[in-house]
């Protein structure tokens, strides 16, 4: 078999710990297929991990040196023997190992068939970038909460990952969105379809908005709980942050508010719509910064500063 680089965990700790290893590729089953990797996504569930936090760390913990990553694009170099929907030679994209076993971080991947949604090669940088983040601002807009057309929505960190997604995504269902971000990423939210964009800093532009029917909070703390005050008393609030979520729906159940936290889950027909979006250029993933695979390092300090613009990759090729 041949080898490949994977940027690895040899410990949980600082992004010291990230170690580009060489290992040896592993034989194909007949329901998987092998990925040659263009890039894999950065996402804060990564720096999480990586930090020893959550149940990802917990399951692993006795299993190091390990890979992390989940979001994944490249061309297919070889099929199992029972794989009927895919060829060799196919891009493609795709959640792998989520949310235990990961390993994305790497220049090749095995996984299984149905984890791969074929795309264009002019589309590996979005392709690689949506999964997890689109997954995760579908889920919140519609299986979590029910927008739809004349929604009042309230979504905090609109200039992130999963918040670029959903203020795109729910302004395709018809909702009117606003959004918060820094001064300085206004303007980007605005260009995403914000009918009102506020500096969360600044306490005038919060005057602007009017209640709203769900709040996405994307934040956590002391940002979702005053968020709180701007949700109709027959609204839903949402949190995603997991360390906060407790404290959210104490308050928001004390204001009379419908409130619940969420865990993302893989799910093939929702990868499809978002990638029908991409397609059709209703849905734009913005890429603020792709770093090599032994520059892992840097990508997890830029997730750091709580402040990226839209998603960070890995360059795999």
């Amino acid at each position: 078999m041949e080898t490949l680089q994977q940027l690895q965990l040899t410990e949980f700790g600082s992004t010291e710990v990230l170690t580009l290893s060489s290992v040896t590729d592993s034989p194909l089953g007949p329901n998987q297929v092998r990925v040659r990797g263009a890039y894999a996504s950065v996402n804060p569930i990564d720096v999480k991990t990586r930090a020893g936090l959550g149940w990802a760390a917990q399951a692993n913990a006795d299993k190091l040196p390990w890979t992390l990553g989940y979001d994944y694009s490249g061309q297919i170099t070889e099929i199992g023997d029972q794989v009927t929907d895919l060829q060799i030679g196919d891009y493609v994209c795709g959640l792998i190992g989520f949310p235990l076993i990961a390993g994305a971080y790497s220049q090749s991947v095995i996984s299984d068939q149905d984890d791969w949604h074929v795309v264009s090669g002019s589309h590996l940088i979005q392709a690689a970038a949506l999964p997890l983040a689109g997954l995760t601002a579908w889920q919140a807009l519609f299986e979590h909460t029910s927008v739809t057309e004349n929604s009042r929505v309230l979504i905090l960190a609109a200039a992130g990952g999963v918040g670029h997604i959903a203020v795109q995504i729910a302004k395709n269902a018809g909702a009117w969105v606003a959004g918060t971000s820094s001064e300085s990423n206004l303007d980007f939210i605005q260009s995403l379809g914000c009918d009102l964009a506020i500096d969360y800093k600044n306490t005038d532009a919060w005057k602007e908005l009017q209640p709203v029917d769900v709040l996405i909070d994307l934040v956590g703390g002391n940002a979702g709980l005053e968020a709180l005050a701007f949700v109709k008393p027959d609204g839903v609030a949402l949190t995603v942050p997991t360390i906060s979520k407790d404290a959210f729906i104490e308050k928001a159940t004390s204001l009379g508010l419908d409130a619940t936290g969420m865990l993302m889950h893989a799910s093939r027909e929702q990868m499809q719509a978002l990638l029908s979006q991409l397609n059709q250029e209703q849905l734009s993933i913005h890429v603020s910064a792709s770093y090599m695979l032994n520059q892992g390092a840097l990508a997890h300090q830029q997730l750091e500063t709580g402040h990226t613009r839209g998603k960070v990759l890995l360059e795999l090729a």
